[in-house]
């Protein structure tokens, strides 16, 4: 599990599910997760996101339960940062030629 962070930060710690509905699931782990903060657990093939809702202390750990508001198969993220990655340089080079091409048009004046 990761507690995403403000500013780039991140937190990243084990968990166990104990529990799950339709729309989330409760996590036990040392770590004490803080009600609103936004985490991102890799669980088998998913990537869950998802709001902690709340958190107790249960003996020497912590209970959570997670708000779970999206959920992606990792190949779906590996493809989707692929594409990016594709349509990011594809837009680096367009941008240097539209460039090359102006500063053609400013020598030729």
């Amino acid at each position: 599990m990761v507690i995403l962070g403000d500013a780039g930060r991140a937190a990243s710690f084990e968990g166990r599910v104990c529990d799950q509905s339709k729309n989330g699931l409760s996590l036990q782990s040392e770590q004490r997760m803080r009600p609103g903060t936004m985490v991102r657990i890799d669980s088998g093939g998913y990537v869950l996101l998802g709001e902690v809702r709340y958190c107790e202390h249960i003996g020497s750990e912590w209970r959570a339960g997670i708000d779970v508001e999206h959920s992606v198969w990792k190949e779906e993220c590996a493809a989707l940062r692929r594409a990016l990655e594709q349509w990011s340089t594809e837009s680096r080079e367009s941008v240097s030629e539209e460039v090359e091409a102006e500063a053609v048009m400013i020598r030729r004046r």
